[in-house]
């Protein structure tokens, strides 16, 4: 055995198998993603730290804000789950319940 050779067995299934053979670790992850793609990156919000919960009230988001900034965590989303729409209809905000969202999202900008 001078490492010349792969030995694969399977039972059934199928498998899509590539190799890339160079010295160049470089070279080798370029060939990998001309074959699979280049990974996607999210949105920066979209790998932070996001509070939600059913029930909140703009005073309550406020306080959780102002918690987490207290503590310095780290929070880059807070969502007020479907509780915010008027009478359940998307994207809407109930004017009632919900007095004081606008000043409280500029704020947080």
């Amino acid at each position: 055995n001078n490492g010349t050779y792969i030995n694969y067995k399977m039972i059934g299934g199928v498998i899509d198998l590539y190799i890339f053979h160079a010295g160049d670790p470089d070279f080798i992850l370029k060939k990998y993603h001309s074959v699979i793609a280049r990974p996607y990156l999210p949105p920066a919000w979209g790998m932070g730290l996001q509070q939600a919960r059913r029930g909140y009230t703009v005073k309550d988001m406020k306080e959780v804000v102002e918690k987490y900034q207290k503590l310095q965590l780290p929070i880059d989303a807070i969502w007020a789950d479907r509780d915010i729409n008027d009478k359940g209809k998307a994207f809407t905000v109930d004017s009632t319940g919900f007095q004081g969202i606008k000043e409280f999202v500029h704020g947080l900008h």
